[in-house]
C-alpha cells in the first residue's frame, strides 16, 4: 500500500483548471501540473496554492484577458 496524503485545495483548483478547459503541463509547480506535487517543502512548510505564469496565460488564450473598468 501506497502511502500518500493530497491536500483538498491543490486537488479542487487542479479539477477547476480542468473544468474551465485547462489541461496538464509539464511546468513543475504548475496547479495543472501532470503529476500530484507535494504541498510541503523539504522542511515541512506548507506550500501555498499560487497560479504559475503559464496557468495565468492558458487561461487567458481560452478566455482572454480581463478588461478593466468593468
Amino acid at each position: 500500500m501506497i502511502d500518500m496524503e493530497y491536500d483538498l485545495l491543490w486537488v479542487a483548483l487542479h479539477e477547476i483548471g480542468h473544468v474551465l478547459g485547462l489541461d496538464h503541463t509539464r511546468m513543475p509547480m504548475s496547479v495543472m501540473a501532470q503529476f500530484y506535487v507535494k504541498s510541503l517543502d523539504r522542511m515541512g512548510y506548507y506550500i501555498e496554492p499560487r497560479l504559475s505564469t503559464a496557468d495565468i496565460e492558458d487561461i487567458q488564450e481560452i478566455y482572454g484577458e480581463r478588461a478593466l473598468g468593468r
